[in-house]
């Protein structure tokens, strides 16, 4: 991430399960293919671009929606399995179901009687 660059920062749900952590991103206008996930060393990096709109003849009168780079960085620690996580985009809404390592699930114990 380059210090003097502008990053769009996307709103973000992250909800869990007893298998997995699941954030959801929303990235209105990002594509797939404009778009990078990353786990090293315990942090995850998410990044996209979204190019702006090219007007051939038009201007602009109002502009709301936004165009630039998306970024997130969150530290997972050592709860997250890589091999265990994907992802997937639609409608804008980049979802990445990240799968557990098994000692950070919860464990039933069993608790037995004494005589």
């Amino acid at each position: 991430m380059a210090a003097n660059k502008s990053y769009i920062v996307p709103p973000v749900d992250i909800y869990q399960t007893d298998d997995d952590v699941i954030l959801m991103a929303d990235m209105p206008g990002i594509d797939k293919d404009d778009l990078s996930v990353q786990i090293s060393e315990g942090a995850l990096t998410i990044e996209g671009n979204i190019p702006p709109v090219e007007l051939k003849g038009q201007k602009y009168i109002h502009r709301e929606r936004r165009h630039g780079c998306y970024y997130l960085a969150y530290t997972l620690g050592d709860v997250i399995d890589p091999n265990k996580t994907h992802a997937k985009v639609k409608d804008g809404v980049l979802t990445l179901t990240l799968g557990k390592r098994d000692k950070a699930k919860p464990r039933e114990i069993k608790i037995e009687t004494v005589e």
